[in-house]
């Protein structure tokens, strides 16, 4: 788990924008931040994964690591006004299938070029989150904890992480009904999660900004296939 004081260092916006290369690296920590999701559910991410429903805007994770984590998580609002929405739209009128088209799937996934950089991002001695046990996978930890101390149902909670959260049921757990189970309820749960040791308007970029990377990224990328 990142302690707050440890977000606040990952998402200063002087060294996490310095950093931004392609928008894999500026979108998956923040989505992981607020949803809790795996890497590989971010990394791999179609954009017709983005949806809505009943006027909420929700990620449709169609699979994972285990058999419960199909799910639908909704977008969160500092997410939104992050731009993240207007970021999927732009890539979806570009024409790209993958919400991060430049991401390579490999032998470890999508998920492998992206987690490499932002474990480089938190040995910079600006960042200094020097720990094996402080990783990407960290913000599923991180969000679990949030959650529970913001007094969100266990069972909810479960639902919304894909089940498998990496702790002990304990006498604190409780049942759900499948009713209760509404993308309304989710949407006030994920929006519970208040990160105060970042300035997150200082974190927004124009939608524009990903563009030039992305497609110089694909140009090289082909180009290099091309050649062979």
């Amino acid at each position: 788990t990142f302690s707050d004081e440890e977000i606040g260092r990952i998402f200063n916006s002087e060294q996490y924008l310095k950093q931004l290369k392609l928008p894999d690296f500026y979108w998956c920590p923040l989505i992981a931040m607020f949803t809790g999701a795996r890497a590989e559910e971010i990394a791999s991410l179609d954009i017709g994964q983005i949806k809505e429903e009943r006027g909420i805007a929700y990620i449709d994770i169609l699979k994972g690591k285990t058999d419960n984590a199909k799910r639908k998580v909704p977008v969160h609002d500092q997410l939104i006004a992050l731009g993240f929405l207007s970021y999927v739209q732009v890539m979806k009128e570009a024409g790209y299938g993958k919400l991060f088209p430049h991401l390579r799937d490999g032998k470890n996934g999508y998920r492998k070029n992206m987690c490499r950089n932002f474990g480089k991002y938190l040995d910079k001695k600006e960042v200094n989150v020097v720990s094996e046990l402080k990783v990407f996978h960290s913000f599923r930890h991180t969000v679990v904890t949030a959650l529970t101390n913001a007094g969100v149902n266990d069972g909810l909670k479960r639902v919304m992480v894909g089940h498998d959260m990496d702790t002990r049921m304990s006498s604190h757990d409780v049942y759900i009904h499948e009713s209760e189970l509404t993308l309304e309820n989710m949407q006030r749960a994920i929006n519970k999660l208040d990160y105060k040791s970042v300035n997150f308007d200082a974190l927004r970029l124009p939608v524009s900004t990903f563009l030039e990377p992305v497609a110089r990224r694909l140009k090289s990328k082909f180009s290099t296939r091309e050649a062979k």
